[in-house]
Order: structure tokens, then sequence, then C-alpha cells
């Protein structure tokens, strides 16, 4: 008989826990999981933003060392000095 009974608290125990318990859990993991949902879009935004600008950067070096090795000239060689000042002055 202590058996059934203890089985019948426990089976209290379970409603109670439903009732109480869970919906106070569920609303603490909903308003972690929204912050965290924030932080991941803020950081997709920002990783497409420096694709672009490393795409645009890999893509201008790739048409500097094409002309240095076309034409030879001296001047083009600042252009090295210019570009990596420009790129961290953006804006990100």
């Amino acid at each position: 008989m202590k058996i059934i009974s203890d089985y019948f608290k426990f089976e209290d125990y379970k409603n109670k826990a439903k009732e109480e318990f869970l919906p106070k859990l569920d609303e603490i993991v909903k308003k972690k999981n929204s912050s965290s949902l924030q932080k991941i879009a803020v950081l997709q935004k920002e990783s497409k933003k420096l694709i672009i600008i490393f795409s645009i950067s890999l893509f201008l070096t790739f048409i500097i060392v094409l002309s240095i090795s076309l034409a030879e000239v001296a001047y083009i060689t600042l252009i090295f000095a210019i570009i990596p000042g420009i790129i961290p002055k953006l804006k990100i």
C-alpha cells in the first residue's frame, strides 16, 4: 500500500510541476533564446559586410598585381601604399 500512496504523491508532484514550474522554465528559455538569436543575426550581418570588403580588397589586389606585372611601371607600386591605407578607414 505504501508503494501505491507514493505513486499517487509522485503523480501529484508531476502535475504540480507541470502547472507551476514548466511555464516559468519555458519563459526563461524563450528570453534566453531571443537574445541569442539577436546576437546571431548581428554576427551574420557583420560577417556579410566583412565578406564584401574582403572580396573587394582581393579583387583590387589582383588588379594591382596584374597591372604591375604587365606594365612594370614604378608609380604603380605606390598603389600598394595607398590601398592598405584606404581599406581600414572604411566604415563597417
